[in-house]
């Protein structure tokens, strides 16, 4: 069965999930881009019933924003000066290397006092902008922490950076240096909403069949789980799912569903999906990031992008595959993919700088549960393998409550 099949299997869990626990008030209008009949001759999809239980597969997660100095040599330094994202880094002529550490917080607000300082709160989902020589090239959104991160391409011909923070009378700015952190305080901030939207956009094409099903099982689990560990958070749903536009024997590129709360909708919409096409490796990547981008995001929340992919971009479409993360980062989108067997390493360098440029991790499926094709093995130093679900809960729940929980010690 094709590897969308089972990320759609995932899909249902999710929705059964949010089913379940109700208390959401009345339910949002559930507003589709495109048609969503099923297609003939594509797979049928699976009953609950026959879906493998949660907890089977296994993968990783890498900070390469904890682990910068690693980053910078597999990118550019590395033996004999060459770094093993340096061809990669090269072909695309981008990559998050020069970045911007940002921190804020809130004078408005104080959580304790240490040694007779106070430790003011973080100013949470707060616009954060880097100047070079007075014109903005990057932007981004703080984290539950207060933390964001700002990248420039060049700064060697760069008079001077600057960091913005805030907007309105609540602002604060600062010269800033790249690698160093810059600490900002606002006089004061808006509290952000306890909404926690979570988009999922998923490969549809053939090459994601050997581990779909599982995957299915997994966001539900994830769903489950994200639910107790933030049980004040509203949490809307949205779904992507995309093919290829070189693709002569499907019937759709995209398929969007934004943000919802009806979860009788959402499931009716899953029913009918279907999974095909993808002759050739590359996949409409970028234009699934942009369809994300105009989705209804919530105007104060926290807001993730869960990616299933085992496919990059095509070479021609690498430079708005880089404006879309950079439009995700200035939203506030944490753009967090789970690369599946298959993949090769251009898609591990593309999907850590989508994590590194919005704020997030890069998870990786290991071969360590026995289920699918090879998984690559990914160039990061050490790391905790954690069942996939267990590890999406601790990554999204850190996300909204601004908290770093340590991985689970898998049962072996």
């Amino acid at each position: 069965m094709k590897k969308f099949a089972l990320c759609l299997t995932v899909l249902v869990l999710l929705l059964t999930a949010f089913g379940c626990a109700g208390g959401y008030g009345t339910p949002d209008e559930f507003a589709p881009s495109g048609e969503f009949t099923e297609e003939p001759g594509e797979a049928p999809e699976e009953s609950q019933e026959n879906l493998p239980a949660a907890g089977q597969l296994t993968a990783g997660a890498w900070s390469d924003l904890d682990n910068w100095s690693l980053w910078l040599d597999l990118l550019t330094r590395g033996p004999n000066g060459q770094g093993e994202f340096a061809p990669a880094y090269a072909a695309c002529q981008k990559g998050a290397r020069f970045r911007f550490p940002v921190k804020v917080t809130r004078a408005d607000r104080v959580l304790y006092e240490e040694n007779g300082r106070e430790i003011l709160a973080p100013a949470a989902d707060v616009e954060v902008k880097l100047l070079a020589d007075g014109q903005e090239i990057f932007a981004a959104r703080t984290d539950a922490a207060g933390r964001a991160f700002l990248f420039a391409d060049e700064i060697a011909n760069v008079q001077g950076f600057r960091v913005q923070a805030g907007s309105g009378n609540r602002t604060a700015e600062a010269e800033a240096l790249p690698g160093e952190e810059i600490v900002l305080v606002l006089p004061a901030a808006e509290d952000r909403e306890e909404v926690l939207d979570l988009c999922l956009i998923v490969d549809t094409t053939g090459s994601m069949g050997d581990e779909i099903s599982y995957l299915k099982a997994e966001l539900l689990s994830v769903i489950e789980g994200i639910q107790s560990r933030c049980p004040n958070a509203a949490i809307r749903l949205s779904m992507i799912f995309y093919r290829d536009t070189s693709d002569e024997n499907t019937s759709y590129l995209l398929r969007a569903f934004d943000f919802s709360r009806n979860v009788t909708a959402q499931r009716e919409i899953l029913a009918v999906q279907g999974a095909g096409g993808g002759g050739d490796y590359p996949e409409a990547v970028e234009q699934a990031l942009q369809e994300m981008l105009g989705l209804s995001w919530s105007p104060s929340a926290t807001r993730v992008a869960v990616h299933l992919l085992d496919a990059p971009p095509h070479d021609k479409n690498l430079p708005a595959f880089f404006r879309a993360v950079e439009e995700a980062a200035a939203l506030g989108v944490r753009l967090l993919p789970v690369v599946s067997s298959g993949a090769e390493k251009d898609v591990e360098y593309l999907m850590r700088n989508a994590a590194v440029y919005t704020g997030s991790q890069y998870v990786f499926l290991t071969d360590d549960s026995g289920i699918g094709g090879k998984h690559l093995a990914p160039s990061v130093g050490d790391y905790t393998v954690e069942y996939l679900n267990d590890l999406l809960v601790r990554v999204i729940s850190d996300l909204h409550n601004g908290t770093r929980t340590p991985p689970a010690v898998r049962q072996a």
